[in-house]
């Protein structure tokens, strides 16, 4: 039987559990590989995106190194291998190789050169100097399957995602150290390359967050100890 006091028992196991619920409510990011417009404007948003219209290639040999600090001082390094031991390069696309644009030319590919299909499926790395809480790109439509990766400095996975050719891959999470996109079977051509890459970086890393479904089952068994509670205390 409810007393005089309930009111205030209510109130209190409120602050108790609305914490945990709006914990639950934040703790998911977003991992996304889609071809829909609406969902890869609404990634964008915020965000830096780069383009790569501002390089000029010359039509031959059609693709040239990206120096790794390109972009440093927006919070980005871009290179090539997993281990980032290599530089990355921009390419004009279409008309070199077999690739049709990502959207508009050039685009970024791991690296080699027009005659190996080696370099059109070298991974290419992105680094977060000061961390990053996104990380995403166009791949080509006429390209291959693909995966994105996100990492945390001590080499952990974050989260993954893979596409088809022509798909929009982000991953929007805390506490980005890299990223790494890699090459998984041919689909049009032997390769891929990226276009729009999509980032936020510079951000302070946030505290892992607890997952919905553990913050969720901690508020149901709170409710459930104050209501024991409750129930157990003698009426007045």
């Amino acid at each position: 039987m409810l007393t005089t006091e309930s009111p205030t028992r209510v109130v209190r196991l409120f602050l108790v559990v609305w914490p945990c619920l709006l914990l639950a409510s934040t703790a998911v990011g977003e991992v996304l590989s889609t071809t829909d417009a609406a969902q890869i404007a609404a990634f964008r948003a915020g965000r830096t995106t780069l383009n790569f219209d501002e390089l000029v290639v010359p039509a031959g040999p059609c693709f040239i190194e990206l120096p790794r600090d390109t972009y440093e001082a927006l919070g980005i390094e871009i290179s090539a291998t997993p281990t980032g031991s290599d530089e990355t390069h921009v390419a004009r696309l279409p008309g070199c190789g077999n690739f049709g644009a990502a959207h508009t030319a050039p685009n970024i590919i791991g690296g080699g050169t027009a005659a190996s299909s080696a370099g059109w499926r070298e991974t290419i790395r992105f680094d977060f100097p000061a961390k990053g809480t996104a990380i995403g790109a166009n791949s080509d439509g006429t390209g291959s399957n693909t995966t994105l990766t996100a990492y945390r400095a001590d080499g952990t996975v974050i989260a993954a995602v893979s596409g088809n050719q022509g798909a929009f891959m982000g991953i929007a999470e805390p506490d980005i150290a890299y990223a790494l996109w890699t090459w998984n079977t041919d689909q049009t051509a032997n390769g891929f390359s990226l276009d729009n890459v999509t980032f936020a970086a510079g951000l302070p890393a946030q505290a892992p967050a607890l997952p919905r479904e553990a913050a969720i089952l901690l508020a149901v068994l709170l409710m459930a100890v104050v209501a024991w509670r409750l129930a157990a205390r003698p009426a007045t």
